[in-house]
């Protein structure tokens, strides 16, 4: 009995062409957004302008990590500003009462 031919397998292209790198700054948006919120966010920011430049790859890796530093950036300044708020109502009244009328 004779081997079954094995089944013919396609030849790489000749002229395949090489895939496009993914942008750094991209990927280090979305690593910064969690780390660093802020550093995300303009990380991101600059990301998409040089990826729309240069044709690169991870637009969509720049655009996650410029919503989610956006989105922790926000939550943080809104932590600040209510600690403010209530250290400032806290101690403004203690101060207030302390003082001589």
């Amino acid at each position: 009995m004779t081997e079954p031919s094995p089944t013919p397998q396609p030849s790489p292209s000749p002229y395949s062409v090489p895939e496009r790198p993914t942008n750094l700054m991209a990927i280090l948006s979305l690593v910064a957004a969690f780390v660093a919120p802020p550093a995300g966010l303009v990380l991101g920011i600059l990301a998409q302008r040089q990826i729309a430049r240069t044709g690169e790859q991870g637009a969509g890796l720049a655009k996650a990590g410029a919503i989610v530093g956006g989105v922790f950036t926000a939550f943080i300044v809104m932590f600040v500003i209510a600690w403010l708020g209530m250290v400032a109502s806290i101690f403004g009244n203690f101060f207030f009462w302390t003082l001589p009328r």
